[in-house]
């Protein structure tokens, strides 16, 4: 089930019933009274509604300063962000020209915004313009004495953003339990990687 926030913003509940905040990498669109916002949740909604959204990671973060995970939305092969920055709801932003760091989708959706006239003008972000919001205090990633103690906490272990499945023998499989994609947390815990294949304690 997916509700709709705004145009760059959803509230997903998983198959299991897990509820999660999503802020989709690497656009902007209208916030709430300004010109757009309308048109562009509801461009999101046409995509989205009905229909498995398939979350993808790739920002070098997972989560926001807000706590909102950044994932891509796949919509049945559809790239949701792209489709909106096509259809001038959305800029290309947040990403390594304005201190975010570079993600895997950057350059289509740069080369996209560039052909596509934005509906209200807005301009997006050719040189750095602002710092990510400072984060009020950094908490330690924590090491875990051990497999069962990690996923106690993460039942599908911890990943590298970017790993898409689980190898065994060589072959690529799909995830027993979708583990947390976190680069700082996976790195901490690396040693409980036991096959080298970007997954700590996976099941």
């Amino acid at each position: 089930m997916t509700n709709v926030v705004d145009g760059d913003t959803v509230d997903v509940v998983s198959s299991t019933g897990q509820k999660e905040r999503i802020r989709v990498i690497g656009i902007d669109t209208p916030e709430r009274g300004e010109c757009g916002f309308a048109d562009a949740a509801a461009a999101l909604s046409r995509i989205v509604e009905g229909k498995v959204v398939t979350l993808v990671p790739g920002a070098r973060d997972n989560r926001d300063a807000y706590g909102r995970l950044l994932r891509y939305l796949d919509v049945e092969g559809r790239d949701a962000g792209l489709e909106l920055i096509q259809a001038g709801h959305a800029i290309a932003r947040y990403d390594s020209r304005d201190g975010y760091g570079r993600h895997p989708r950057e350059a289509a959706y740069v080369a996209a915004d560039a052909a596509s006239p934005n509906a209200c003008g807005r301009v997006s972000a050719s040189a750095p313009t602002a710092p990510p919001p400072a984060a009020t205090a950094v908490a330690p990633v924590q090491v875990f004495r051990n497999c069962a103690d990690l996923n106690a906490i993460y039942p599908g272990g911890v990943a590298r953003v970017g790993v898409t499945g689980n190898t065994v023998s060589g072959s690529l499989r799909p995830f027993g339990i979708t583990p947390l994609f976190d680069d700082a947390l996976y790195e901490a815990n690396r040693a409980r990687d036991g096959d080298a294949d970007g997954i700590a304690c996976e099941k």
